[in-house]
């Protein structure tokens, strides 16, 4: 495992009380600090049921990188609890991993959990208290926000790059609500959904989770897919997280966005914009958007020929009557409007679709990669979860 700088001690690695310092000389996961500088960073090259562990509840006793870094095809460790969470003493292994990444300046960098070699799998990260990294609280292959794949979760990576949940309709924005939820990944599969409650949100919209709430056991259909009844949470449950965990293989996925209002867009995007690529520098702002009211956002280009130019205006009308339902707000972002066809077929599908891609983004940011990577998160994860619902009402 590679070395990290630490300058404070923030974990105790072993199985004896909180109380005692235990640094085992087994090989396993989780950095440990020291007071005089040196690298107390274990490898971890086969399976340990050990648990980390905060030595001190109050300082903070940040990493310069990272809280917990597994690489090296580490696979088959915990850091955290296990099981439901009923038992006291399963709920008790969770650890506090917090204020890693003091060496990053203002970046969002220094995750709590990290897991970065692709054949590293089988790492269960469930009950611990993770907050106020610099970074996020769990990052799979030490990179920016892993987005979901789309149908049955068969891209490759770290803990399998395991889909999180989803929140797909929420009621009640202030006090107790009520959250649909939903997971995309193995087909009947059994997964372990955790729930945890934040104080405030994490800057790249993806967890933290600062208390652990409660677990459910669920089972994915011959899609892949799990879809949520209402569950219940308290006025003293705001800005909710989950993550899933495979109740065979352990994998634990990332963080879950914080969506108040369930429109797919983070409550920190729409507080503060999209920092994709993490450097400290804010690649998209979403104009107008609020965490307690449903954000839809569209861009819109229209072509020469046949001549179909939209006018400054022509969108009012529309988001007015959006905004009067009192479900929805509307933004419509006018775009390039002479575009050339080209040589579409009887299919015209497969040219718009090259049309777009090549025109995605204002001209402004389509010469900026992070730009347009933040946008194509935003507009499409505005739509999916919005859209889904209504297919599911239409069917209900």
């Amino acid at each position: 495992m590679k070395k990290s700088s630490n300058e404070e001690p923030t974990v105790e690695i072993g199985t004896k009380p909180k109380a005692e310092i235990n640094y085992p000389t087994d090989k396993m996961v989780c950095p440990l600090g020291s007071r005089n500088g040196n690298d107390k960073e274990l490898d971890c090259q086969k399976p340990h049921w050990h648990e980390a562990r905060r030595i001190d509840k109050t300082a903070k006793l940040g990493n310069q990188k990272n809280g917990v870094r597994i690489e090296n095809k580490a696979s088959e460790n915990r850091v955290g609890g296990e099981n439901d969470g009923t038992d006291p003493k399963d709920k008790a292994k969770g650890n506090i991993i917090a204020y890693n990444g003091i060496g990053f300046a203002n970046q969002l960098k220094g995750q709590g959990v990290v897991i970065v070699s692709k054949e590293a799998t089988g790492n269960s990260i469930r009950m611990n208290s993770i907050f106020k990294n610099y970074g996020r609280g769990i990052d799979l292959r030490d990179d920016s926000f892993t987005v979901n794949d789309a149908g049955g979760d068969a891209d490759v990576g770290p803990n399998g790059l395991q889909d999180y949940p989803v929140v797909r309709r929420v009621d009640g924005f202030t006090g107790a609500r009520n959250i649909r939820w939903m997971l995309d990944s193995e087909t009947t599969t059994e997964y372990w959904i955790d729930f945890y409650s934040n104080d405030e949100g994490d800057k790249s919209g993806f967890g933290a989770g600062k208390k652990y709430l409660r677990s459910s056991k669920i089972t994915t259909d011959k899609d892949g897919r799990w879809y949520s009844a209402n569950i219940a949470f308290g006025a003293g449950e705001q800005r909710i997280s989950a993550t899933a965990t495979n109740v065979v293989t352990l994998s634990t996925s990332e963080f879950s966005m914080i969506d108040t209002d369930g429109d797919g867009l983070a409550d920190s995007w729409e507080l503060t914009g999209i920092d994709y690529d993490e450097n400290g520098v804010v690649d998209l702002t979403l104009s107008n958007a609020k965490i307690d009211v449903r954000d839809i956002y569209v861009e819109v280009d229209s072509l020469l020929t046949p001549a179909i130019q939209f006018a400054a205006g022509d969108f009012t009308a529309v988001e007015t009557a959006f905004s009067n339902s009192g479900v929805v707000t509307l933004h419509v972002e006018p775009d390039e409007n002479k575009l050339a066809a080209g040589a579409w077929g009887a299919d015209p599908w497969p040219g718009f679709d090259a049309l777009k891609t090549e025109h995605f983004g204002t001209t402004a940011e389509q010469g900026k990669k992070a730009a347009r990577s933040a946008k194509h998160s935003a507009l499409g994860r505005v739509v999916e979860p919005l859209m889904r619902k209504e297919a599911l009402s239409c069917m209900n």
